[in-house]
Order: structure tokens, then sequence, then C-alpha cells
């Protein structure tokens, strides 16, 4: 899978694990589905963290692989390297948040806004890395 996918794949995730977020509560709220099924509905919770660990490591794999140049190509993949940290280090805190959501409240509402900035990195790492490909 090439970056380009993976960090489509990375938005896709995000965006779904969101509106899971969102959608289950109302729900329950509403007496949409039953308790079995929201028992089950748990098991996507891991399938998004591993979908998300899968996206940042294939978007992220080739970023510590790139040849050294000249100074200003240097500061160009110091920029990378960083934003794979930060794609990274959300990842993490999605994946504490979301495993800590059933024992601890805010956790719910970190893992939903850490699906969000997951999304918006995926979507820098795709802007920097193929728009601004297309550009030049």
């Amino acid at each position: 899978m090439k970056n380009k996918q993976a960090d489509l794949l990375g938005i896709l995730s995000a965006g779904l694990c969101i509106i899971h977020c969102l959608l289950v509560p109302l729900f329950i709220l509403y007496g949409l589905v039953s308790e079995p099924t929201i028992d089950r509905w748990e098991y996507l919770d891991w399938g998004f963290i591993l979908l998300s660990g899968l996206a940042v490591y294939l978007a992220t794999r080739h970023e510590d692989d790139r040849r050294k140049g000249d100074h200003n190509e240097n500061d160009y993949h110091e920029r990378d390297r960083r934003l794979s940290q930060r794609m990274w280090i959300t990842w993490v805190i999605f994946t504490i948040a979301l495993l800590l959501h059933d024992f601890w409240i805010p956790a719910l509402y970190i893992s939903v806004l850490s699906s969000a900035v997951l999304a918006w990195l995926h979507l820098q790492h795709f802007r920097k890395k193929h728009i601004a490909v297309v550009a030049k």
C-alpha cells in the first residue's frame, strides 16, 4: 500500500470512528440497539485501533529512510519526521483513551478528539506528500 492510500485509509478510519462514537450513544438512548448488540460493538474499538495503527505505520514507514541532502532538504525531512512523530503520539493517545473509555468517562471525549486530530494529521501528510508533489 502506498503512502497516499495509507493516508486515505487513515482519514476514512478516523472519520468512521468519529461517526461510530457519536451514533452509538444516540442508538442506545433511543433504544435502537439491544444489549447483546452493544457488547458486540465493542469489537469495533479494536478494529479502529488496528486499522488506524496500520494506516499510521504505512503512511510513515519511509520517513526515516530519506537521504540527507543540503540544509533546506534536511529541514524538509525534519518537518516530515515531526509530522510522523505527531501521528504516532496521537495514535497512542487514541488507543489508550479507547481502551479506557468504559472505565473513565473523559476517555471517550479524548478518543473522539484524538481521532479527529489523527484524521487532520493524515490530511496534512497527504497534502504535503501528494498534492505538493503534483504542484511542483
